[in-house]
């Protein structure tokens, strides 16, 4: 990734990835 990124923006995605996946499991149960 390009080093001038912000580092909250890559947090932010993580964060993102990890609620996605958290929904899906939430919505299969």
């Amino acid at each position: 990734m390009n080093e001038k990124v912000p580092w909250f923006l890559k947090f932010f995605v993580i964060v993102f990835s990890q609620c996605d996946v958290c929904t899906q499991m939430t919505t299969a149960a």
